[in-house]
């Protein structure tokens, strides 16, 4: 049996996707777009506070955001700066704010400003803070890689005792509570070369909502969904996949342990019926993502079967 509250997440990664969309959506300049994204994404910081996530972790600006043209990258680099000189320059804020990324590519007032922000904020208390600008997964790992050789080089460890427990301690986000949901907005369903060490072990939710349209409510589901999937995860196999794949969230074999498929996994109290009805049910029949009220209550119609 699930017990009375599946855990919140305490660390959560944000892709802050489809800026340029929603602008062409409303007949506006792209500009627009990222100006508006930047206001959502300090409602959702404070929410993630207010609520109590422990870490945060943004895609404000990839390694690869650079191949866009000069005059997109100029704007969103402006507004960098319009947030960062307003964003924390308010009292009553306790984020611990960090910089993750590769820094050698950013504009001097750019980078003195972050270094402000970092300084002033560092022995807060509340919401850990990674903002992710010029920042790559890939990277990230080749970074940590680098900084371990280096260690070797120096003597102070044999390459014998490089191992995930290092590697961790040299990433980008040392410090933060394992990453236990990875959430995009915009519809797009891949995860751009971002948190590559982190998503190790971290559920995926994806939605069809265009950043600066993301809402707290969003959020809401999201977290929702991820304690689902936790409590879920309590329940026996039969259950899980009958859950899963009502939700749309995972094939049906996805979640199975290894060597077990829905074939050779036994009836439940006679409860097959309800099974195959579920996997019955195509993926576009089904929404991407569920209402809290409506997995709650579909865990509680699967128990009652059995």
């Amino acid at each position: 049996m699930p017990s009375e509250r599946a855990p919140m997440p305490r660390h959560i990664g944000l892709i802050m996707d489809g800026n340029g969309r929603w602008a062409a959506k409303n007949d506006l300049p792209r500009s627009a777009g990222h100006a508006r994204g930047a206001e959502v994404f300090r409602t959702i910081c404070r929410y993630c506070e207010k609520i109590g996530i422990e870490a945060l972790t943004v895609y404000a600006f990839s390694t690869e955001n650079w191949s866009r043209s000069a005059d997109e990258v100029s704007s969103i680099m402006n507004i960098l700066r319009k947030y960062l000189r307003d964003a924390f320059n308010q009292k009553g804020e306790t984020s611990r704010v960090r910089f993750i990324g590769r820094r050698d590519r950013l504009a001097p007032d750019i980078l003195s400003l972050m270094e402000e922000i970092e300084d002033g904020t560092r022995n807060n208390t509340g919401l850990k803070l990674n903002i992710a600008v010029d920042y790559g997964g890939r990277n990230e790992i080749v970074h940590a890689a680098r900084e371990a050789a280096k260690l070797v080089e120096q003597g102070r460890i044999s390459a014998d005792e490089i191992d995930e427990d290092l590697i961790e301690s040299l990433t980008f986000t040392s410090g933060c509570p394992p990453l236990d949901l990875l959430l995009r907005p915009s519809g797009e369903e891949r995860i751009s070369n971002f948190m590559l060490w982190q998503c190790a072990y971290a559920e995926f939710v994806y939605m069809d909502v265009l950043w600066p349209d993301f809402t707290t409510e969003h959020l809401d589901r999201a977290a929702a969904d991820h304690c689902l999937r936790q409590r879920a995860g309590d329940l026996p196999v039969f259950d899980q996949e009958a859950v899963f794949r009502h939700a749309g969230k995972l094939s049906v074999r996805s979640r199975l342990p290894t060597g077990k498929t829905a074939e050779n996994q036994p009836a439940v109290h006679g409860g097959n019926h309800l099974f195959q009805r579920f996997v019955s049910r195509s993926h576009d029949q089904v929404k991407r993502t569920v209402l809290h009220h409506r997995a709650a209550g579909l865990i509680g119609a699967v128990q009652a079967q059995h």
